[in-house]
């Protein structure tokens, strides 16, 4: 398996774990841990920027300065649309979208337990 799908695989079992733990922590009615919270959105981002310099390594059309997971990592939040509108053209729409969804999972399971019940 390529570092990119391990990337991949990590970034969509980090969410999946998280909107469970939020699902569980809604169904009992309880506050999750914010420290909890923090630290994976935190190691999301890391995943999310690994995965984004790794894809970068095999396009031409982008430039890569020395310093250039740096600065992803620093400006990841107007540089990743760009980026897969960039190197993906419209279908980089849908990779945004995946992302968001993969951010917002959490939020999708309890509304989802919300109106099942």
């Amino acid at each position: 398996m390529t570092k990119r799908g391990s990337l991949t695989i990590g970034l969509v079992v980090i969410s999946i774990l998280m909107a469970l733990y939020e699902l569980i922590a809604y169904v009992v009615e309880i506050y999750p841990n914010e420290y909890l919270l923090k630290v994976s959105s935190t190691i999301f981002l890391f995943l999310l920027v690994m995965w984004i310099v790794e894809d970068g390594r095999s396009r031409t059309n982008i430039y890569k300065p020395y310093d250039f997971g740096f600065l992803i990592l620093m400006f990841w939040l107007p540089y990743m649309p760009y980026y897969f509108l960039k190197t993906r053209g419209h279908i980089g729409l849908v990779y945004i979208v995946g992302l968001l969804l993969l951010l917002n999972m959490g939020l999708l399971f309890q509304w989802g337990y919300y109106y099942a019940t």
